[in-house]
């Protein structure tokens, strides 16, 4: 039998199969999983960016011990450094409006993670300088 991708002759022992039931050599079934972990990979940075924007979100309701403040900062950290110059491995499976996504969903993210940061640490000082003892 012929490799479907890449026309390589295949012995018996050695054909193997798609996902969609074509027949490939052991070369292009690992080339072909290889891209597949490639774009769940390109996936996570997205799922990153909303993550740091839902828990920017989530931290004005619900946010034991700045829990949600760590996680959605480490989101954004993890989509930013994942889509510097030189990650192209992944980033080659996003979309430009991906792209655009993550970027927006990244950077408001962590204005308000940043405004609410703030916000705590004001209520923490008033309450720590005022001279009313509760």
């Amino acid at each position: 039998m012929l490799c479907t991708t890449c026309g390589k002759q295949i012995s018996g022992s050695e054909i193997l199969y798609t996902a969609d039931a074509r027949v490939v050599c052991q070369g292009c079934s690992s080339k072909a999983e290889l891209r597949g972990d490639e774009s769940r990979a390109a996936g996570n940075i997205q799922k990153a960016a909303w993550t740091a924007l839902a828990c920017s979100l989530v931290v004005w309701i619900f946010n034991p011990f700045f829990l949600c403040d760590i996680g959605g900062l480490v989101s954004a950290i993890y989509a930013l450094t994942s889509m510097r110059r030189g990650n192209e491995q992944f980033t080659r499976y996003l979309t430009a409006g991906a792209r655009t996504q993550i970027w927006i969903c990244t950077i408001i993210g962590l204005v308000l993670l940043g405004i609410h940061v703030l916000l705590v640490l004001l209520v923490f000082g008033a309450i720590a300088t005022s001279t009313t003892r509760f």
